[in-house]
């Protein structure tokens, strides 16, 4: 309402243009219902690929209507402490993908140059006090140092809160909002310092739901705010809300919001398949996508650029083999030669439906060497050539890429073992060429993958083959117990827990300077 102009126009929140967005007030004067209004607006105005939404409602619940909007990537409640904290860890991965992306420019000259290749990202949190309280203000110093720098990159914030007090929204946030909106406030000092003014001239009507002050350039005006949709009350309006989420998320065919990541109840190889992260990984190619990890819920791939002999150890029935055909599905997504060694007929159904070459007997693994042989030569004198010119690690991983990546599976590394040393009758001993390629086929662009079963790797463990596989203590282990086995390091475990046990399915990654991830939740594959 702007009396002087004799206007009455409507109130319009630029966050991507003006930055976050604060709406303060006393309690019951109307935040939850101004926040719902501008979730409303945006999702009826814009696409999901302009806008997303996250959604932190620690007051009446009222915004948990939006959680089908195909624009909202999640609704966090309270209670869903884990899914916060996942949250958390999700959007901060968001920024530093977009830091990479946009190479030194901002969100607004990505977008003018690429179009929405990427959506602005709004979060959103109701009743920022009992946010603060229910989570041991344990996020907000990362708030303040995220919302400094993440404008830049086409994030922002949008907090409702009692004001600016150490209670509120602390001091040290308070210059982090550019867009102020103040519902009713106790007395006319808290209209001036939620709107940094000395002097006004102009108050809201008492009383009154939704009637505030806000600036408009340098004047302060008064404001009502309008409800999103017709309806008796709050409970109606909600189920407005979702018929409306209904119909736009029926309407809508493109790209939805990333959703926050969660580790389904029970994970299967199908729903981890699918999900963009894990696609997007296998087409870049560079790490292998085997599971969730259990910390973050994001997918978690195995680097590939610091791997080659990979042993995949536990005992029985812990989940071994499921992970090698999860990887022999990664592999089979992100391309190249796949050839399975496997004496026992276990993985051969698998093999045959991703056009794998399988070996099963000993003569079939002397052929296969023999035809590999080649290969390994000439990728050698290439690798050769280019340490020669004082390539780094990772530059001579780049250009080895100008090779196929050949995944070498092995069902059970003892077995393998066995038949390369004793053959068969007719057959030549092939330790000696097996042991040169373990020596020195890194950064090959070949990768091998190999089940350990720890009961039977005594038979083995003195071998020369073995030495070789397990040099670089590169792996995962399954069922816990990592007191019970000597071949990977797990500083990380405390001796109180070394001898649990966990689960089939549950990985954990020896200690290693290159990763954070300790713990996967490997998927089941199952043969639909």
């Amino acid at each position: 309402d702007d009396p002087e102009n004799q206007a009455q126009n409507p109130l319009t929140i630029d966050i991507a243009g003006g930055g976050n967005l604060a709406v303060v007030g006393t309690a019951m004067t109307g935040k939850s219902t101004f926040l719902a209004t501008y979730l409303y607006a945006l999702t009826s105005r814009y696409t999901p690929e302009v806008v997303n939404f996250y959604i932190l409602d620690y007051s009446s619940k009222m915004l948990g209507a939006f959680a089908g909007m195909p624009h909202v990537g999640g609704v966090m409640f309270e209670d869903d402490d884990e899914k916060v904290a996942k949250f958390f860890t999700f959007i901060e991965n968001v920024l530093q993908e977009r830091k990479k992306m946009f190479q030194g420019g901002n969100y607004s000259q990505y977008v003018r140059a690429n179009g929405y290749v990427v959506p602005s990202i709004v979060i959103v949190i109701d009743n920022f006090a009992a946010f603060r309280t229910k989570t041991d203000s344990k996020y907000e110093d990362y708030l303040i140092n995220f919302m400094k720098e993440a404008n830049g990159y086409g994030i922002y914030v949008a907090i409702a809160a009692g004001g600016f007090s150490s209670s509120e929204i602390p001091g040290r946030m308070t210059d982090m909002f550019r867009n102020v909106v103040s519902l009713e406030m106790t007395d006319k000092f808290g209209y001036s310092e939620v709107l940094r003014v000395m002097h006004l001239e102009v108050f809201p009507e008492e009383n009154v739901k939704g009637r505030g002050l806000t600036r408009i350039g340098e004047t302060v005006l008064e404001f009502q705010t309008a409800l999103c949709a017709k309806a008796a009350d709050d409970f109606e309006r909600g189920e407005v809300i979702r018929a409306r989420c209904e119909e736009l998320s029926a309407a809508w065919h493109g790209k939805c919001a990333r959703r926050i990541p969660t580790i389904p109840e029970e994970p299967t190889w199908k729903l981890f398949g699918e999900l963009d992260e894990v696609k997007s990984m296998t087409e870049e190619g560079n790490r292998l996508p085997i599971g969730y990890d259990k910390a973050t819920a994001s997918p978690y791939g195995i680097n590939l650029a610091s791997t080659y002999a990979y042993v995949i150890s536990g005992r029985a029935r812990t989940g071994k083999t499921n992970l090698l055909r999860i990887v022999m599905l990664s592999a089979a997504m992100i391309g190249g030669k796949i050839t399975v060694i496997d004496f026992n007929g276990e993985l051969e159904a698998l093999a045959g439906e991703i056009s794998a070459e399988y070996v099963r007997n000993s003569q079939e693994l002397f052929n296969f060497f023999s035809d590999l042989r080649p290969d390994f030569v000439e990728r050698n004198k290439f690798k050769k050539e280019c340490l020669s010119k004082g390539v780094t690690d990772q530059e001579l991983y780049n250009e080895m890429q100008k090779f196929p990546k050949r995944f070498i599976i092995l069902g059970d590394l003892p077995e393998f073992i066995k038949h390369v040393r004793e053959p068969g009758e007719g057959i030549d001993n092939m330790s000696g060429f097996v042991c040169n390629l373990l020596d020195k086929g890194a950064i090959h662009n070949v990768f091998w993958f190999a089940c350990l079963n720890q009961e039977n790797a005594s038979d083995v463990s003195g071998t020369d083959v073995y030495t070789y596989f397990t040099k670089d203590k590169n792996g995962i282990h399954f069922g816990g117990n990592v007191a019970g086995q000597r071949l990977m390091s797990f500083d990380y475990v405390s001796y109180a827990n070394q001898g649990k046990k966990l689960s089939a399915g549950i990985g954990m990654l020896p200690s290693n300077d290159d990763e954070t991830v300790q713990t996967v939740i490997v998927p089941l594959y199952r043969k639909d």
